[in-house]
């Protein structure tokens, strides 16, 4: 019998204070600065648990990623990551939804990423059931 191979994990592997701290830094400006630019409003999930695997693009297939969310849109979803991850990759998530933060599986197109410090990115991504419309 052939061995399953666990998938790799790669973890943000920061703490909760830093989460916050991060997201305190990047965020104050750009709500008042983008809000108008905005399809959808954007719900604040600061810091909570996202798992992310790369279907297909630059990223290795299959590597799952431990990442911190953002925000969530009906549109799309930004979070922190612990590394870049290229504009086109396509990506399935198990997204924490509701009060009880249930999970449901979405899957993306990453639109955008930056750099935020040392190995952290801050990733983008609209929903592949919206860029079908």
């Amino acid at each position: 019998m052939m061995a399953v191979r666990a998938p790799e994990v790669q973890d943000i592997g920061i703490s909760d204070e830093e989460v916050t701290r991060l997201l305190d830094q990047i965020e104050p400006d750009e709500r008042v600065k983008q809000v108008e630019l905005r399809r959808s409003q954007r719900t604040y999930l600061r810091g909570t648990t996202l798992f992310v695997v790369v279907l297909k693009g630059a990223q290795p297939p299959g590597v799952l990623y431990r990442a911190r969310l953002r925000n969530v849109s009906f549109h799309g979803v930004s979070f922190l990551t612990c590394g870049p991850m290229v504009p086109g990759t396509r990506l399935r998530m198990e997204m924490p939804v509701g009060r009880d933060l249930n999970t449901v599986e979405k899957h993306a197109i990453v639109r955008r990423c930056r750099h935020i410090e040392r190995m952290i990115y801050e990733v983008g991504a609209e929903f592949e059931e919206d860029v079908r419309r």
